[in-house]
């Protein structure tokens, strides 16, 4: 043999093995082709653990050059393949059967045209893949007993956690644990959306600024639980790691409600954020739609909360509202808030109202069934007129037909009035003087008991360009909220 090709390759797996370290094998290869009087090609893959012989780039070079040489040399049969099933090398030695290559190591030299050295040379690759697979057996046993006693398994190190390369553990980086507390934090009462919007300086371990992807992960179950210092072992039970913990119990049962209540609730979750968003009473007065609470981040970095129809933001100018505007959070919610604390605990107007409905009667005859029918039917076209309206901007056909259709309606309510018996109303008079209690201490309250109160006694709010109109669900006239600025610059 006169030429040869050097191959050179270091599995992972063979870091304590002297004879396989690179600097052994780039050192006394070409020494001992030299020796031979051989020339030579090296072809260096470096350190690569691969199974599979197609992800091995200079391996594949070699192959589609078998005819530039005479053999290869290597430092051991097994730099060629660690294929557990050894089908890989058996080809291997296939190929370089057909092209008469010798397989050769500082210690044998394989004729593969000899059957008896190709037997041998099977022979190895079946027992290489023994060894592989029962070195696959032993490292899933050493890992399965790390992880029952809680150890760091190795992989991508967690932000917010350094590698102590002596004592083969975790420990603390305070800068990065702290970002991950106050992200998750964040996480409670904000979209993934919102929190990167605001930790957007914030970069992760290799310098890539934060993402909606990266977020998910960091507060992905198993992750949570991680940061909190538990994982799962074997059994599938939690027990405590042996690195130290980032965030308490507290705040990662906080962050798993929180997902877990915004994946039920949707969108409206965010508007739970705010005091009426997320109760799907807001509407918008021209064309029906939900009004929504949107986030806008202004030139200083603040962002600021703001209702607004979820039509306004149509991608198709047919479709969308021009009627709708935006309106500033803070100033609806502190308008509606007096209006219901002024209404409920005006115990003189609830009488009144109550007294007045319990004179009010239900349809008890055909004729009353087809006015009442008759009177669905105008109401539903005229919220089709409205929102017709709210799109064709001042059109006088709409407005006119609007106002015939408003007449009927009262008509048609007039002649129900005579055909009606006492109603059962859904909340009695009783039940809104011990809601008006409450409402004493209303500004006292919790968030979320004030949201229960509001869902309890307002039915729907529409609003409009100049003023909000709010329906309760006890039986009293509709208010109607006149404002003059509450909305944003630029309203159109």
């Amino acid at each position: 043999m006169t030429r040869c090709a050097i191959y050179i390759r270091k599995s992972r797996k063979d870091s304590d093995q002297r004879a396989y370290r690179l600097e052994y094998q780039r050192e006394f290869l070409p020494q001992y082709a030299k020796s031979q009087g051989w020339s030579y090609e090296v072809f260096d893959e470096g350190i690569t653990s691969a199974s599979d012989i197609k992800l091995l780039p200079k391996l594949q070079e070699i192959l589609s050059r078998l005819k530039d040489f005479e053999g290869i040399l290597t430092i051991d049969p097994t730099r060629i393949s660690r294929d557990a099933s050894a089908q890989d090398y058996i080809w291997f030695l296939a190929q370089c059967t057909k092209a008469g290559i010798k397989l050769v190591t500082p210690q044998s030299n394989i004729n593969l045209l000899d059957p008896n050295q190709w037997f041998q040379a099977s022979l190895n690759a079946i027992l290489s893949a023994k060894e592989m697979k029962d070195l696959s057996k032993r490292t899933k046993e050493a890992k399965q007993k790390m992880k029952d006693q809680g150890k760091y398994l190795g992989g991508v190190i967690p932000y917010g956690y350094n590698y102590n390369q002596l004592s083969k553990e975790l420990t603390l980086n305070k800068k990065e644990a702290k970002i991950v507390r106050q992200i998750l934090e964040s996480v409670v009462d904000r979209s993934m959306a919102q929190t990167v919007l605001r930790y957007s300086k914030v970069k992760g371990k290799w310098g890539a600024p934060i993402s909606v992807q990266w977020l998910m992960r960091l507060s992905s179950e198993s992750r949570l639980y991680f940061y909190s210092g538990m994982r799962k072992n074997n059994a599938g039970d939690y027990i405590p790691t042996q690195h130290p913990a980032i965030i308490s119990d507290k705040l990662r049962e906080a962050v798993l409600q929180a997902k877990s209540r915004r994946r039920r609730e949707g969108a409206g979750f965010f508007g739970n954020t705010t005091l009426f968003g997320g109760l799907k009473i807001l509407k918008c007065g021209y064309c029906g739609s939900a009004v929504v609470v949107k986030y806008i981040r202004q030139k200083a970095g603040y962002v600021d909360k703001y209702y607004v129809c979820v039509s306004k933001s149509q991608l198709r100018p047919e479709k969308r509202c021009k009627e709708g505007r935006y309106y500033r959070r803070e100033k609806v919610d502190e308008l509606l808030t007096a209006d219901l604390i002024k209404t409920i605990q005006n115990r003189t107007l609830l009488e009144e109202a109550y007294r007045e409905a319990l004179t009010l009667k239900k349809p008890n005859s055909e004729r009353a069934k087809n006015l009442s029918d008759q009177f669905e039917k105008e109401e539903t076209r005229k919220r089709s007129l409205i929102k017709a309206l709210g799109r064709f901007k001042r059109d006088e056909e709409i407005i006119s037909e609007l106002e015939t259709v408003t007449q009927q309606i009262h008509k048609l309510q007039q002649e129900l009035d005579q055909f009606r018996l006492p109603q059962k109303l859904p909340f009695s008079l009783e039940d809104m003087v011990r809601i008006a209690k409450r409402i004493e201490e209303f500004r006292n309250f919790s968030r979320d008991k004030k949201r229960e109160i509001i869902k309890t006694v307002i039915k729907r709010v529409s609003f409009f360009r100049e003023y909000l109109e709010v329906f309760y669900t006890f039986p009293i006239n509709p208010h109607k909220i006149r404002f003059s600025s509450i909305g944003r610059k630029g309203n159109t």
